[in-house]
């Protein structure tokens, strides 16, 4: 049986809404539909920015970009759009709504630990954490129900109510087509943000799935349980194709002291030994945390793409076998 009885209403708010209904309403849900949050000619304009991307990876998508369990193989993944949409920046990245959100969930101010009297506040403002187009094209499987804050090896304790001290990342998706349950509206499990990860994790059944028109945009609190649906429509059909434009925040402290990457230069980075290479950044931390170009930023540094990890590589450990560890 489903945890709760919410409907896709109870998640729905228009874009016109004060900021405060809007982030009570993600506190409560762990996510919310902003209906209208992108105008149409913004819309139309992304969709002719992104064209050429989403052509390069092929028609029904592209087995070789990703073939393994995470992402189905008929979707189409686009990074890097700071620098391929003014329009994607001004209206998503810009937006005053989402940056009310992340900085609701996000924003940490706390006083230095100074052993002197005088202790001084400090605000942490939350930064860009992922950018993206996800077009999942007829015969893509549904993804299983995940957080995506498992990049951040922080559990879930579980409460009554929500805390945004608890939260380190949330993530926008503004639709770029019509987003149905049947060609893989994204499955969100709403309360799930403050469910204890001691529990058995919830199941389709607790989850409603997205549907939205151009524009809208789901957001969500990256604690809460969600994953793509299957796009079980054909090929060809009207509206068979699902595209949403991806941007994501995080706690601002959640980067190295030393910026070690704008620090270097990558020519000196290459003569390093391989182990100081991967400690400087040049490494993914698992789940997926640091990709480039959604794979292993050793890449970047000219190794043979044979001899570093990949596909499924990037989430999760070869060997399985449990270990004790601190949690």
């Amino acid at each position: 049986m489903p945890c709760h009885n919410y409907t896709l209403a109870d998640l729905t708010i228009d874009a016109s809404a004060p900021q405060e209904e809007i982030n009570a309403l993600i506190a409560k849900m762990g996510a919310v539909v902003i209906k209208g949050l992108v105008k149409k000619d913004a819309v139309d304009q992304m969709n002719k920015d992104f064209k050429p991307y989403l052509d390069a990876l092929g028609v029904e998508g592209n087995d070789e970009q990703w073939d393994g369990s995470f992402f189905p193989s008929t979707s189409k993944k686009v990074p890097g759009l700071l620098t391929k949409s003014a329009t994607y920046v001004d209206k998503i990245l810009l937006n005053d709504t989402l940056n009310g959100i992340a900085d609701y969930a996000l924003t940490r101010r706390t006083k230095t630990t100074m052993s002197s009297p005088e202790r001084y506040w400090s605000t942490c403002k939350p930064q860009l954490n992922v950018t993206g187009l996800l077009e999942v094209n007829p015969g893509g499987k549904a993804q299983e129900l995940h957080r995506d804050d498992a990049i951040f090896h922080d559990r879930i304790r579980g409460s009554e109510v929500y805390d945004p001290s608890q939260e380190k990342s949330i993530l926008a998706m503004v639709a770029l087509t019509n987003v149905y349950p049947e060609n893989g509206g994204t499955n969100i499990v709403p309360g799930s943000h403050i469910r204890s990860d001691d529990l058995p994790p919830p199941t389709y059944e607790d989850a409603i799935q997205v549907t939205a028109e151009p524009g809208d945009c789901v957001v969500i609190l990256c604690s809460v349980y969600h994953g793509g649906g299957t796009n079980s429509m054909k090929v060809g059909d009207k509206n068979s194709v699902r595209c949403m434009a991806l941007c994501g925040w995080n706690c601002g402290y959640l980067k190295q002291e030393e910026n070690q990457y704008l620090q270097l230069k990558h020519e000196d980075v290459k003569k390093l030994p391989l182990r100081a290479q991967r400690l400087a950044g040049w490494d993914v931390s698992l789940p997926y945390l640091g990709y480039v170009n959604w794979e292993h930023p050793l890449l970047t540094l000219g190794h043979d793409p044979k001899m570093v990890p990949k596909l499924d590589d990037l989430f999760y450990d070869k060997d399985q076998t449990p270990i004790a560890v601190k949690v």
